[in-house]
């Protein structure tokens, strides 16, 4: 299995994980800010 290579999320990533933001948000109850959205592009 290839390693990941982690990278910030960049202006093109926005809509394709807007909706994995959203539900996460959504999910715990939470407001989506830098810290919701590190622990989402993580995978924590």
């Amino acid at each position: 299995m290839a390693a990941l290579i982690p990278r910030s999320v960049t202006e093109p990533d926005q809509p394709r994980w807007r909706e994995l933001f959203y539900g996460y948000a959504a999910f715990y109850k939470s407001p989506i800010d830098d810290d919701i959205a590190a622990r989402v592009w993580a995978g924590h």
